[in-house]
């Protein structure tokens, strides 16, 4: 059973329906447990960079926003992940960044407690797990433990539908209601310059595709 699943999750074989099933089983049963961080490690610097959010179960900061790109910057000294998230309105008429932080919680680098600024840093430590990486960090999975939202991101902002559909049934198979999770339109591609900690340069180009 779990070699079919495997298979289906990385579009190996037909989508039929016995794997279909056994699919929504292994959902239900993955759903009666929290959803814990990857054990496998990271490696932190690696994953820096830009993320392009392909899909998700939004939060009350991106739902119904297009263009989500998440952008990782490593601090070795404060060992902190400076995160800038960035999206545009449904209209697709302006850009905004949402600043936060986040604190590497275990030796793996795939548990992070999150810290949005909206004035000051809010005193609060939102969990952030990754939960899947690819091997060439081309993809990942972002969840939380309760399961009530999901970021699913690609270094491409227009990856290919098997890559889309592969990491839709990965998120299925660790607990997720695939019925609920909404595509993200990358409609423009965002270049950021920034000027400093606090300010940024914002330029928006047409996506090539």
């Amino acid at each position: 059973m779990m070699q079919n699943l495997d298979d289906w999750a990385n579009g190996r074989r037909p989508n039929d329906l016995t794997t279909q099933a056994e699919a929504q089983s292994a959902s239900a049963l993955a759903r009666a447990t929290p959803l814990t961080a990857s054990s496998t490690e990271i490696d932190i610097e690696r994953f820096m960079g830009r993320w392009y959010v392909i899909a998700n179960i939004p939060s009350a900061f991106d739902k119904g926003t297009i263009n989500n790109i998440e952008e990782y910057t490593w601090d070795p000294i404060k060992r902190i992940v400076k995160v800038n998230f960035f999206y545009g309105n449904s209209r697709n008429e302006r850009v905004s960044v949402l600043k936060q932080k986040a604190v590497v919680k275990n030796a793996a680098n795939t548990e992070w407690a999150i810290s949005p600024k909206i004035g000051l840093y809010l005193p609060v430590a939102i969990p952030y797990l990754i939960v899947d990486c690819a091997d060439d960090y081309s993809s990942t999975i972002i969840g939380v433990p309760d399961r009530t939202y999901l970021w699913i991101m690609t270094r491409d902002p227009h990856p290919e539908a098997s890559v889309v559909d592969g990491l839709l049934k990965k998120s299925q198979l660790l607990g997720y209601d695939i019925g609920i999770i909404s595509m993200v339109p990358q409609k423009k591609i965002c270049d950021v310059a920034p000027e400093n900690d606090e300010e940024m340069d914002m330029v928006l180009i047409d996506s090539p595709r």
